[in-house]
């Protein structure tokens, strides 16, 4: 029963992340991510908390549309690890692009409350002019 409050509670939890990260909520995020998260692009750059946080706040990230979908929770010990499919409309340094990833979100309890340690996205690789995925 209490795997099953925990992936309950994930789930908001990640829909309040999205939520944050579209409406520019600076706030709601330092709420939900832990000191020491990492934040992974899938253009392989990171950011620590205190850049992204920075970045969603003055403009760098504009989140026009997330959809999250394909949603899995795992729930070890005191670890969430969340699989999800994540494609969204983003403007980032004034320049606009689509993307389409899957990632991994994991979530660490401390103190009784969820907190994002990391998010790792992979890009989904679109179909060649053949209907078949680009190779890597």
């Amino acid at each position: 029963m209490e795997i099953l409050m925990s992936r309950s509670e994930i789930a908001l939890l990640e829909n309040q992340r999205y939520e944050a990260m579209r409406r520019h909520d600076v706030a709601t995020l330092t709420r939900l991510v832990a000191e020491e998260m990492v934040y992974m692009h899938s253009n392989a750059e990171s950011d620590t908390k205190e850049d992204y946080l920075r970045k969603v706040g003055d403009g760098t990230y504009v989140y026009h549309r997330i959809n999250v979908s394909e949603r899995s929770i795992t729930i070890l010990a005191d670890t969430a690890l969340v699989f999800a499919r994540m494609a969204a409309d983003i403007t980032v340094s004034g320049r606009r692009k689509a993307i389409d990833n899957k990632g991994l979100a994991v979530w660490v309890k401390d103190a009784g409350r969820w907190k994002l340690v990391a998010y790792q996205p992979t890009v989904i690789p679109q179909p060649s002019a053949h209907g078949r995925p680009v190779p890597l």
